[in-house]
C-alpha cells in the first residue's frame, strides 16, 4: 500500500482509539493483519462480479474460523518511559494489549469499490443487502423491476431470518447495510434512490402512468431522511449541492403533464388541493402532493411554492351578518352552530387532548378571522416576476390571506351557489385548521346545515349516524362555550371537564347503547381496575424490545370455568365503576392514559400482524397491513393502495354479494385493522378483520360493541378475529401478551345471551379450545 494510504488508515484508527486511550503518547501499536494482494483482488472483482462473489463468500466461510478474531487492530497502552528510545525489544503483555478499530485488512476492504451489486461493484458501506420485501418496496418497475439501491446480488441470504450470525457481524464489521432508518441512511443513498427514480423515468415511454407510484417511493425516501422543522437549516452533509440532490430530475406536473424536471428548478406543495390552487401558474410542482413534500423537496434544493407566490385578492365589502347566501339565511347564531357541530366532529377521531385543545382554539380563530366578501378574485404570481402578472385575476372561492406564514383573514365570497358555498366553507375551514383528511366529513355537515335557520336538531341526527356520541342539546351546548360574548378562562380547579368523546378503537373496559350503526359507546371502567389509570403508566411503543413466539395460550385453557354458563360468556351484567352508565372523563381512567393505551394496542397488532405475515411467506408484509378504525382512514386505504380496493371488490365476488350487500364496501367496516395475503395467482385476497382491545390489567372479560358484535356474525364471521392487547402497563414488560381470538362469534354464539341494551362481554375462557386455539405473544419492552 502506498505511504498515503497508510497515513489515512492510521489517521481513522488513531480516531477510533483516541476514547479508550486519551494520552497519545501511551498509544502503541501491538499488530494490523494486511489483505495480501489487496489490490490485485478488487480489482478483479471491480472488473467481473463472479470474483466479488467469491471473494464475499470466501469471507463468510472463514468468519468464525478465524477472520472475526482478528477484525479488529490490536493496540497497546504502555507506560515504561525507561524503554523509550532503547534498542531493546520488549512484547506487550496482556494487559496492555486491547483490540480496537478497523484492522488493515477490514479497512482496505471497506476501501475498494468491490462488493457485486445492482449498481455494479461499488465499496462495502455503499451497499445493501435487505429483506426481498424491503428490495421490493424499493424498486420501480419499468420494463422490469428496476431497484433503487445498490443491492448484494449474490453471497449474502436474502432473509435475515436465514442467515448465520456470521453473515450478520461480517456485514456489520464491512459495513454492508442491513436495516433502512433514518440512521443508517446517508445522503449517498438518498441521491442513489431519487436519481435512480430519474433516469428509469426518461428511459419509459410515458412517465405519467407511473405518477403514483412514484409519489408513494418519493415519500418513503422522505420518511428516512433526517427530521426537518419549519425554518430550520439543512445539516451540512445534506445541502444539495454537496449531496447532488439538487442536480436529480423529478417527477413534476405541469400544468395537467408530467415531466421530469432539475430539482432546483421545481416547487413543492403540501396537499392536492394547493396543486389545484396553482395549477394554473405553469410551474413544475413536484408530484408529492402530501405534508412530507417540504421534507423531500428541502433536501432536494426546490422551492416551496407557497412562499413563492403572490396572492393579491380583490373584492368588494358586504354588510355584516345576517346576510342572504346560497339560497339561505346565515346569521351569527347559525354560523356558531355550524361551527361547533365541526369542532364536535373532528373530536370524535382526534387521537389525543393536545389535538383536540388545537381544534376548539383554531375553530374560534377561523369564527374571529371569516369576513364575508362579493366577487372575490385573486391575482396569483410568482415573487420573482417570472410569470406573466399581466394574466387576468380568476374567481376565488374562498382566500386565506396571510402575513408572511401566519394567516390573518378568510375571505368567503357569499355570491356562490349553493353548492358552491358549501364547498368554499369546507375548503376555508379544513385548510385554516389544516386537517384536509376531515374534508368529506366537514362538507357534509356543512351541506346539511346550510338552509336550515336552526341546524342544532340536524347536526346532532347527522354527527350520530357517523359514529360521534352526541347527546341531544351537545351543539348548542358547545356553541354556547365557545362563543360566549365574555369569555374568562377559569381556573384549573373550577374547570367542568369538558365531553369528550370517546377514540375510534377503544380499551376493553366499555360499554355502549344502540344509537346508531356505528355510534361509539360511553366509557365504562371496569371493576378490574382500581384508582386512576394515568398515560406514565403506558410504556412508549418505541420502547418495545420483542414482540415473541406465537403460543397456544395455555394458562386460559387451564383457568376455563368447570361450567360455562350464558352468564359467564356474555356478561349481561356488565359492571362498572359506582354502578354508574355515564363514562366520560373522570371515571378512573384519564382521557390521556385512553389516548395513549390505545395507541400503543394498535402499533403492536399493527407489528405483531406484519411479522406474522412475514414469516408466512408475503413479500410484501408492509403494504399488507391496514389501520382501518375510523371512517376517513379507511377511504384514505382504499384510495392509496388499489391492491386492497381490489381485494374488498373480490370478497364480495366470490360470495356473490352486491356492493350493498358486501360488508367491507361500506363507510366503515367495524373493526379496526385489516389484513390481506396473497393466494395461488398472486391476487391480494383478505386474509383477517381485526377487532382490537387494549387493557391495563389481565382482562379476562373484554367486551365488544353491539355493533362489532353483529360484525362478527355475518359474511365476516370466517375472517373476524378478536385481538386483545393486555397487561399494558409500565412495570408489566414479560407479562403483557397479546392474544388472537379466531371467530370469536362461531365459537360464542350457542351460549351467548344478546342484549342490544348493553356491550357483549366475552369471557376468555368461554371459548371451545376445541376448535382452533387462542395464541398468545408475550410483550416485553425496555421499563
Amino acid at each position: 500500500m502506498t505511504e498515503s494510504e497508510w497515513t489515512a488508515y492510521r489517521e481513522q484508527l488513531a480516531s477510533q482509539v483516541d476514547p479508550e486511550i486519551p494520552d497519545s503518547s501511551q498509544q502503541y501499536l501491538s499488530q494490523v493483519n494486511a489483505t495480501e494482494y489487496a489490490d490485485e483482488l478488487t480489482s478483479a472483482a471491480r472488473e467481473e462480479s463472479a470474483v466479488g462473489v467469491r471473494l464475499l463468500r470466501h469471507l463468510v466461510c472463514w468468519w468464525d474460523s478465524g477472520l472475526s478474531a482478528h477484525r479488529h487492530a490490536e493496540v497497546a497502552a504502555f507506560t515504561n518511559k525507561q524503554w523509550r528510545g532503547s534498542n531493546l525489544s520488549y512484547f506487550f503483555t496482556t494487559d496492555e494489549r486491547e483490540r480496537l478499530g478497523q484492522n488493515l485488512w477490514v479497512w482496505q476492504l471497506r476501501q475498494a469499490a468491490w462488493v457485486p451489486t445492482t449498481f455494479g461493484a461499488v465499496r462495502p458501506p455503499d451497499a445493501w443487502r435487505l429483506p426481498d420485501a424491503d428490495e421490493e418496496r424499493f424498486s420501480l418497475d419499468v420494463s422490469g423491476e428496476r431497484p433503487l439501491l445498490p443491492f448484494v446480488t449474490a453471497g449474502f441470504p436474502a432473509r435475515e431470518t436465514d442467515e448465520s450470525e456470521a453473515v450478520s457481524m461480517l456485514a456489520e464489521t464491512l459495513g454492508i447495510g442491513r436495516r433502512l432508518d433514518q440512521e443508517s441512511f446517508s445522503p449517498q443513498d438518498a441521491y442513489h434512490a431519487v436519481n435512480r427514480i430519474g433516469e428509469l423515468l426518461e428511459i419509459s415511454e410515458d412517465p405519467a402512468q407511473f405518477a403514483s407510484t412514484v409519489e408513494l417511493l418519493y415519500t418513503r425516501i422522505a420518511e428516512l431522511l433526517p427530521g426537518l422543522e419549519q425554518g430550520e437549516p439543512l445539516p451540512a452533509e445534506w445541502r444539495p449541492d454537496d449531496t447532488g440532490l439538487g442536480d436529480v430530475d423529478l417527477l413534476c406536473r405541469v400544468d395537467q403533464e408530467y415531466r421530469l424536471v432539475p430539482a432546483s428548478e421545481a416547487y413543492y406543495v403540501r396537499s392536492r388541493s394547493s396543486r389545484d390552487r396553482y395549477a394554473n401558474l405553469g410551474v413544475p410542482i413536484l408530484a408529492l402532493f402530501k405534508p412530507e413534500a417540504a421534507s423531500f423537496g428541502s433536501y432536494c434544493g426546490a422551492r416551496d411554492l407557497r412562499t413563492a407566490v403572490r396572492r393579491e385578492p380583490a373584492y368588494e365589502d358586504c354588510p355584516p351578518l345576517p346576510l342572504s347566501m346560497g339560497d339561505a339565511d346565515v346569521d351569527q347564531v347559525w354560523l356558531e352552530t355550524l361551527l361547533a357541530a365541526l369542532l364536535l366532529r373532528l373530536r370524535t377521531n382526534r387521537q389525543s387532548a393536545f389535538l383536540v385543545d388545537q381544534d376548539r382554539s383554531a375553530t374560534r380563530t377561523f369564527y374571529e378571522q371569516l369576513t364575508f366578501v362579493e366577487n372575490l378574485d385573486l391575482r396569483i404570481s410568482l415573487a420573482d416576476g417570472s410569470w406573466d402578472e399581466n394574466r387576468p385575476p380568476e374567481p376565488q372561492a374562498y382566500h386565506l390571506e396571510r402575513d408572511g406564514d401566519r394567516i390573518v383573514r378568510v375571505l368567503v365570497d357569499r355570491t356562490l351557489d349553493r353548492g358552491a358555498l358549501v364547498d368554499a366553507l369546507t375548503g376555508a375551514y379544513t385548510e385554516r385548521l389544516d386537517v384536509p383528511q376531515y374534508y368529506e366529513a366537514v362538507n357534509t355537515l356543512v351541506d346539511h346545515a346550510l338552509g336550515e335557520p336552526e341546524p342544532g336538531t340536524t347536526l346532532e341526527n347527522r354527527l350520530r349516524t357517523v359514529g360521534s356520541d352526541v347527546p341531544s342539546g351537545q351543539v348548542e351546548a358547545t356553541r354556547k362555550e365557545l362563543f360566549a360574548e365574555e369569555r374568562d378562562e377559569p381556573d384549573m380547579e373550577e374547570e367542568e371537564l369538558e365531553p369528550v368523546a370517546p377514540e375510534p378503537y377503544m380499551a376493553d373496559d366499555t360499554e355502549e347503547d344502540d344509537r346508531s350503526e356505528h355510534e361509539p359507546a360511553e366509557r365504562t371502567v371496569s371493576t378490574e381496575t382500581s384508582g386512576t389509570a394515568h398515560s406514565a403508566q403506558v410504556p412508549a411503543i418505541d420502547s418495545v424490545t420483542s414482540i415473541g413466539d406465537r403460543r397456544i395460550a395455555e394458562s386460559l385453557l387451564e383457568a376455563a370455568p368447570a361450567s360455562r354458563s350464558s352468564r359467564d360468556s356474555t356478561g349481561g351484567q356488565a359492571q362498572t365503576n359506582g354502578g354508574g352508565g355515564g363514562g366520560g372523563a373522570g371515571h378512573g381512567t384519564s382521557q390521556e392514559y385512553r389516548t395513549e393505551i390505545d395507541a400503543f394496542g394498535m402499533e403492536l397488532t399493527m407489528k405483531a400482524e406484519r411479522e406474522r405475515l412475514r414469516e408466512a411467506g408475503e413479500a410484501t408484509p408492509d403494504e399488507q397491513v391496514f389501520d382501518v378504525h375510523t371512517p376517513e382512514i379507511y377511504d384514505q386505504m382504499r384510495e392509496e393502495h388499489p391492491s386492497l380496493d381490489d381485494a374488498i371488490e373480490r370478497f364480495g365476488d366470490e360470495r356473490g354479494l352486491s356492493s350493498a350487500e358486501n360488508p367491507l364496501n361500506r363507510g366503515f367496516p367495524g373493526f379496526d385493522v385489516l389484513t390481506l395475503r396473497t393466494d395461488a395467482d398472486g391476487r391480494a385476497i383478505v386474509d383477517r378483520c381485526i377487532e382490537l382491545k387494549t387493557s391495563g390489567v389481565n382482562t379476562r372479560k373484554p367486551s365488544l360493541s353491539w355493533n362489532e358484535w353483529k360484525a362478527a356474525g355475518g359474511p365476516l364471521s370466517e375472517f373476524y378475529y378478536l385481538y386483545v392487547a393486555r397487561n399494558i402497563r409500565t412495570g408489566n414488560s414479560g407479562d403483557a401478551e397479546l392474544l388472537e381470538i379466531p371467530r370469536p362469534f362461531e365459537r360464542l354464539r350457542n351460549r351467548t345471551r344478546e342484549k342490544r341494551e348493553r356491550n357483549v362481554q366475552v369471557d376468555l375462557r368461554s371459548f371451545d379450545f376445541d376448535a382452533d386455539p387462542i395464541i398468545r405473544q408475550p410483550i416485553e419492552w425496555e421499563e
